[in-house]
C-alpha cells in the first residue's frame, strides 16, 4: 500500500509525535524525563529509550475525508509518510510535463499529464524520451522550515541494487549543482544549549522539476520524493534540558525530520 508511517506505543496517543513534547511509549515505565533518559541495566532503559522515537504519521491524498475516499486513496497508493511533522508533499511523473507546469498548479498538470505517487508510468510514446517528475512540499507551520527537496531513483543492474539521489530544490533559492545534482547547502545543527535554530536557513515551501538524464526505457526502476527539514533537537535533548541532565550516551542529539512519498514505478512491460 505504498509508504506509510505511524506510531507504535502503549500510551493511546496516536498523532502525538512531536520531539519537543514526547512523553514516552510504555506508560508508567517511561512517563517522566528522568525515566526516559535513564541508562541503567534494564532492557527498556538501556536500549529502547535510546533508540525510540515519538513515531510518524501517514499522509493520504484523498478526494474527501470519508472512509470510502480514504480507502480508495490507500488502494491507489497515493500516500506518503512523515517522521512526525505534518509536512505535506505531492509527487507526479509523466512524459508530457515540464517545469512550467509548476506555476499552473502541480496537481492539475500532474493528473492531466501524468501519474501521482503510487502510480505506474505508462510506456513512452517514442524512443529516447525521459519522464519528468514534479514535486512540491510545504512545512508544518508548528515545526522548522524545509531544507531541501529530493528525488531518489532505485533500480537493479547486473543483479546489484543501485540507488541515486538528486536534489531538486534548495532552501537558499539557488538551483542544485548541475553536475552533482545536489544543493550546495551546509547542514547546520541546532543550538544544543537551548534547541534554537536559524529559521532563515529554511523555506516554508519547496517545489521543483527533474528529468532523468540517465533514463533507460528498457530498465525497470522506481522513483520517490523526499523532503528534509532543517536540523532540530531530538526528544532526548529536550528532556535533558527540562531536568538539567546530561544527554544519554549513544543517543543522537539532533535529527532532520522528513517526509517520503510512495514510489512511482516504471517497467518496460508497462505493468
Amino acid at each position: 500500500l505504498g509508504i506509510l508511517a505511524a506510531t507504535d506505543t502503549h500510551n493511546a496517543t496516536p498523532g502525538d509525535v512531536e520531539e519537543y513534547s514526547y512523553d514516552g511509549w510504555r506508560g508508567v515505565e517511561d512517563a517522566t524525563p528522568a525515566q526516559r533518559l535513564s541508562t541503567d541495566s534494564s532492557l527498556v532503559a538501556a536500549i529502547f529509550n535510546v533508540i525510540a522515537s515519538p513515531g510518524g504519521l501517514a499522509g493520504i491524498w484523498a478526494e474527501a475525508n470519508t472512509r470510502e475516499d480514504l480507502f480508495d486513496a490507500l488502494r491507489a497508493r497515493e500516500v506518503f509518510a512523515t517522521s512526525g511533522p505534518r509536512i505535506r508533499v505531492r509527487f507526479f511523473a509523466g512524459w508530457g510535463m515540464s517545469a512550467e507546469d509548476l506555476a499552473g498548479g502541480l496537481a492539475s498538470a500532474g493528473y492531466e499529464k501524468g501519474v501521482p505517487m503510487g502510480g505506474i508510468l505508462p510506456l513512452p510514446s517514442r524512443a529516447g524520451e525521459s519522464p519528468t517528475f514534479l514535486v512540491e512540499a510545504s512545512r508544518d507551520p508548528r515545526e522548522a522550515p524545509l531544507e531541501r527537496l529530493q528525488i531518489v531513483k532505485a533500480w537493479v543492474q547486473d543483479g546489484v541494487a543501485r540507488e541515486t539521489i538528486v536534489d531538486v530544490a534548495c532552501a537558499d533559492g539557488r538551483a542544485p549543482n548541475p553536475e552533482r545534482h545536489r544543493c550546495e547547502l551546509e547542514v547546520v545543527p541546532p543550538n544544543l544549549e537551548d534547541c534554537s535554530y536559524d529559521a532563515d536557513r529554511g523555506r516554508s515551501e519547496l517545489r521543483g522539476a527533474f528529468s532523468d538524464p540517465d533514463f533507460d526505457d528498457t530498465q525497470r526502476a522506481f522513483y520517490y520524493a523526499r523532503v528534509l527539514q532543517i536540523p532540530t533537537c531530538r526528544w532526548s535533548t529536550f528532556d535533558a534540558h527540562r531536568i538539567g541532565s546530561p544527554r544519554p550516551p549513544g543517543a543522537k542529539s539532533w535529527l532532520q525530520e522528513r517526509a517520503v512519498t510512495s514510489p512511482i514505478w516504471y517497467s518496460p512491460s508497462g505493468s
